[in-house]
């Protein structure tokens, strides 16, 4: 299920990339077929697919065939740059803020 930098549009990111990493989660029972699939190498330089592999019995919550805004958040968050970390935390805030009008 697409996240991160795959997912901004569909989850209303204030941020644009350009060419990053497909990103996204996998059940870990589904890994070494997508691997192979796709022919997929685990690399040391920097990658064009970003993989998070979920562990089997668990599920990543999702909604419009993307992860929900709070994963994206996280993995913007995660990535560490100055923008990408702030369109994180700005999703974040946004989440959390629908979360506690739901309840």
């Amino acid at each position: 299920m697409p996240s991160g930098g795959s997912a901004l549009e569909e989850v209303g990111a204030d941020l644009v990339v350009a060419g990053g990493p497909v990103e996204g989660y996998v059940p870990a029972r589904d890994m070494d077929g997508l691997v192979g699939d796709h022919e997929m190498i685990d690399g040391s330089g920097p990658a064009n697919v970003v993989l998070h592999v979920v562990v089997d019995g668990l599920e990543v919550p999702w909604r419009v065939g993307v992860a929900v805004p709070a994963a994206v958040a996280l993995d913007l968050i995660e990535w560490g740059d100055p923008r990408s970390v702030g369109a994180g935390w700005a999703l974040w805030a946004q989440a959390l803020e629908e979360a506690r009008g739901a309840v």
